[in-house]
């Protein structure tokens, strides 16, 4: 089972790309080692550190009615020295 959902494509998790750490969307019962492995069948790179946290949804209010937001889990992957990920490259 592949425990990356997507990618986290914002102003920050591109700058933090240009720097070797990409930030992915993954499933709330993935452990850093099957990410870790996860990452390198998917785009055939070699993480070197993996780093996760868990988002807790926001509270929403619509009127009276008042709603939370699901919770989530985001990892941030540093990539071995010299090794990319296209799909977060910017072409401008």
């Amino acid at each position: 089972m592949i425990s990356i959902k997507k990618a986290v494509l914002t102003e920050k998790s591109l700058q933090l790309a240009e720097q070797g750490q990409y930030s992915f969307v993954v499933a709330k019962s993935a452990s850093k080692q099957q990410i870790a492995h996860d990452i390198k069948v998917l785009f055939n790179v070699t993480a070197q550190e993996v780093r996760v946290i868990s988002v807790k949804g926001k509270v929403k209010k619509r009127g009276r009615f008042v709603g939370t937001r699901p919770s989530w889990r985001k990892a941030i992957v540093r990539l071995a020295a010299n090794q990319k990920i296209a799909e977060f490259s910017v072409n401008e």
